[in-house]
């Protein structure tokens, strides 16, 4: 049978051969807003299949797929399909090959691009969409009309519903109008200019505004000439037609940074107050300037230039020495008295997040930028007070806006390209809008997760940007990856149903975030169950069973895996080198509550959980008062499993020996000199990221360090908390190691006054190897030095294995590896080099002649 191949150009048109005798692709669902569920009652995109022939179909002989490079992306179930069947395929990303409810390992874009329907063994394609398939509105699919049950049509239809395993018979959506094209892009501009915008549908009318309101066809300025630019403006932008779908809104900020730096304190169109009930606490930490009898004072003024001891041109190169993000959206979605997201701050979840454009703008050109629609909503604990008036949020990339999720390289090549969501946030305890505070630094939250990445543990990245909200100026942010299961799915493979997230404030629906937590309760309850044991055996027999090790320390593969314990020391020891007394368990609630940090676990993956460090403002001495503070506890929280955190599971696992020997280890070679933890690497750390954000935070200090009766904030006062954190950092590298080595737990576990000693630091610091051009030189601080020539380890216990060698100052000792009278085996390289086939394993030789003497190269040239 010939498969004609079926060529799908601008909107996909569909050549249909006389003979239908083939499997085709008749409708296609790149959303969910649909009615059609899968077999968990949940909704994905979908790809409705066909049998336009005169006989049964395998299934499993065709494959789908949205990569013209991988053709064989997703086989199809092994199954029949009968003369004028229909089959759904869920395009969620799931893999799964049921005959009835199968599920494709790609999902879709609303936006539109390529599938293809291939036969797997010839690796034909035999119908393709390309270069995309068309873009589709909400609710909407496209696909081929019926004439009965006969597939007609020349070209793709968009339909105004969706007739999943069906004939399509819904009505046809009229045609869109062409995207509207802007003669001048978005960016930083210096001169007045004009904006021309074009739609090549003919007879469109365009639409545009200038305040952030979104166009429409009764909304909004009409357009008849280009668009003089000459300050700061937000141009959003549609175009409409009778009988014509209308376009998507464009937007485009530009942006005028002499203008930002003048920025008023009352702009036109925008609110001097808004009503809310404000906890007197946080109105006495948000300062007297912050309420009046009129409401919660909205400030939006730039300090001026000359307060700040800096010239124009230092704070202009501020704005410019970042690049920057910019939200656009209607103002009311964050003023509105009822329902606005700054009024309103406290409000959580799907019902308070809002509509937005995001628009990243690099005024250097290092990076390309992007715009995309997507939802916004206020995030963080502590502060959502009416009262402060610079947000953390977070950005959730939905179908409900546009793209699905954003396609860019935010972190470049050192995470992914695609996210579901992405956080802003930005200092709140220790800041100046806020607290009014000279230890804001924008550094010690990122410092912790640095860490953690320098430790070759995930983590959540970040990189720092200016904040535009509708073209003004909002202050210093930072981008953050959320640890989440999309985070999972991506880093460490699988699908987001995999993985398990927990964070430290159980929600209404539990301990979980995404997934459950029946795997984190199951360790809470080992972990509790191995620090009662009596003998070191039994504890280290449940530490292994944590590992989804067997008894003789093997992987067992019908063992979950629920413990990591490198990850866990790492995390720990970022904790107790920053002195962090907000999470995992916060000082704040007298250590009898958790706070501040994220779990995840794939449940069918062998690697445990991961934590990652999460809101680490309140370290590194951000209170002067806790440059010593001591965090090694043991504390109560985590006692009760509400409470239970990664800190507890520490505690317990101090119970184990073999722990404790690892955790020690792990501690003296971070912690020591040219660690990765060490006093110098820390100072590095952290210097390189005062050195990225210090560029910029003239301008910080320009929008939110000035406060009625105190002094405005400047760039020194900046440096001055930077110094400070130097020292803190030094001071921190001297106090952790002996801290470690006092450490203590409760007995069998469970809290007690009477303490256990668990020392987590030798306070006798291993022997550094100095190398030399033969061998090396081992050289301690004090102590005696043993030895051994046979790779064992000379203490055994806490005393000295049988065999071991006493050091000598001043003595050579060495061992012949391999003697001058060896049997070798020797090959001459007669054509350059022999690259590393020889140094593998297994590498067959016998080619090679045979000799004696030494191993290596040999320079001589007397092999001839």
């Amino acid at each position: 049978m010939i498969f004609p191949r079926i060529l799908a150009i601008g909107l996909c048109f569909l050549l249909l051969p006389s003979l239908r005798a083939e499997l085709l692709v008749s409708e296609v669902m790149p959303g969910t807003e649909h009615g059609y569920l899968d077999e968990n009652g949940l909704k994905s995109d979908w790809i409705e299949l066909y049998n336009a022939g005169d006989s049964e179909i395998e299934l499993g002989l065709f494959c789908l797929t949205d990569d013209p490079e991988s053709l064989s992306k997703w086989q199809l179930p092994e199954a029949r399909l009968k003369p004028g069947q229909f089959l759904v395929v869920f395009a969620s990303g799931q893999d799964r090959r049921h005959p009835r409810f199968p599920h494709a390992n790609f999902k879709l874009k609303s936006e539109g691009e390529y599938l293809a329907l291939v036969l797997m063994e010839e690796q034909k394609i035999t119908q393709e969409f390309s270069p995309s398939l068309p873009s589709v509105g909400k609710g909407q699919s496209c696909g081929y009309l019926f004439e009965g049950e006969r597939l007609v049509g020349d070209h793709l239809t968009i339909f105004s519903r969706a007739t999943p395993g069906a004939i399509n018979d819904a009505p046809a959506v009229w045609p869109r109008v062409k995207d509207t094209k802007f003669s001048v892009d978005r960016g930083f501009y210096q001169k007045p200019f004009k904006v021309e915008v074009r739609s090549a549908t003919e007879g469109a009318e365009i639409r545009y505004t200038l305040d952030g309101s979104p166009p429409s066809p009764q909304e909004g300025l009409i357009y008849e000439a280009p668009i003089l630019i000459e300050s700061t403006s937000i141009l959003r932008v549609m175009a409409w037609k009778e009988n014509h779908r209308s376009t998507d809104i464009d937007t485009a900020s530009y942006i005028f940074p002499s203008q930002v730096m003048r920025q008023p304190a009352h702009p036109e169109g925008w609110p001097t107050h808004y009503e809310a009930k404000v906890n007197p606490f946080f109105a006495r930490i948000a300062g007297k300037d912050s309420i009046d009898e009129e409401g919660v004072i909205v400030k939006y003024a730039m300090a001026s230039p000359e307060s700040l001891d800096a010239q124009p041109e230092e704070l202009e190169r501020a704005l410019l020495a970042l690049p920057s993000i910019s939200i656009v959206t209607d103002k009311k979605h964050f003023f509105d008295s009822r329902t606005g997201i700054h009024v309103k701050p406290e409000g959580r979840g799907r019902k308070w997040e809002r509509p937005v454009s995001v628009e990243l703008i690099d005024p250097q050109g290092r990076e390309p930028g992007f715009q995309i629609d997507a939802g916004i909503r206020v995030r963080g604990g502590h502060s959502r007070s009416a009262a402060c008036q610079k947000h953390g949020y977070r950005l959730y990339f939905r179908k409900d806006y546009g793209a699905g999720e954003l396609d860019y390289p935010l972190f470049g090549d050192e995470g992914v390209r695609r996210f579901d969501d992405i956080d802003l946030r930005t200092a709140q305890n220790y800041s100046y809008h806020y607290s009014d505070s000279t230890h804001h630094t924008l550094v010690r939250d990122v410092f912790s997760r640095d860490c953690q990445r320098d430790l070759g543990q995930p983590y959540t990245r970040s990189r720092y940007y200016h904040l535009y909200l509708n073209g003004l100026y909002w202050g210093v942010y930072q981008t953050q990856e959320h640890a989440e299961a999309s985070y999972g799915a991506r880093y460490f493979g699988g699908e987001d149903e995999e993985f398990d997230v927990l964070k430290a404030k159980p929600s209404s629906d539990g301990r979980a975030t995404d997934g459950k937590d029946q795997g984190w309760r199951r360790l809470w309850t080992i972990a509790n169950a191995m620090a009662m044991e009596e003998s070191q055996a039994g504890r280290l027999h449940l530490l292994r069973r944590l590992q989804g090790l067997n008894e003789n320390g093997v992987s067992d593969p019908l063992l979950p895996s629920y413990l990591n314990v490198d990850n866990l020391i790492d995390y720990m020891l970022v904790i107790f080198l920053t002195g962090n007394f907000d999470g995992p368990i916060t000082q704040f609630a007298g250590n009898f509550a958790t706070n501040n940090w994220f779990s995840i676990w794939r449940r069918n993956g062998r690697e445990g959980f991961h934590f990652f460090c999460h809101d680490s403002e309140h370290s590194l001495a951000a209170e002067p008062g806790t440059v010593e503070i001591n965090r090694v506890g043991p504390f109560l929280a985590g006692a009760s499993y509400d409470q239970f955190n990664p800190q507890w599971l520490h505690q317990q696992l101090t119970s184990v020996d073999w722990y404790c020997a690892r955790f020690r280890a792990r501690a003296e070679e971070v912690l020591s000199v040219g660690g990765i933890l060490s006093r110098s690497a820390n100072l590095a750390r952290m210097r390189h990221r005062a050195q990225e954000v210090g560029r910029a935070m003239l301008a910080e200090c320009a929008r939110w360090g000035w406060r009625a009766e105190q002094p405005v904030k400047t760039k020194k006062t900046w440096a001055e908390a930077i110094t400070w954190l130097e020292q803190v950092l030094e001071r921190r590298a001297e106090l952790v190691p002996k801290q470690l080595a006092t450490a203590m737990r409760f007995p069998r576990g469970v809290p007690a006054r009477e303490l256990v000693e668990a020392p987590l630091f030798n306070p006798v610091r291993a022997p550094r190897l100095i190398k030399r051009e033969k061998g090396g030189t081992f050289a301690a601080e004090s102590g005696v030095v043993y030895f051994r020539m046979d790779g064992l380890d000379p203490m055994e216990g806490e005393g000295v294995r049988a065999g071991s060698l006493m050091a000598r100052a001043d003595t050579l000792v060495s061992k012949i590896l391999v003697g001058e009278g060896s049997p070798v085996r020797i090959d001459i390289a007669r054509e350059g080099s022999l690259a590393e086939e020889w140094t593998r394993p297994g590498f067959e030789d016998l080619a090679w002649r045979e000799g004696k003497g030494g191993i290596g190269y040999d320079q001589r040239e007397d092999y001839r």
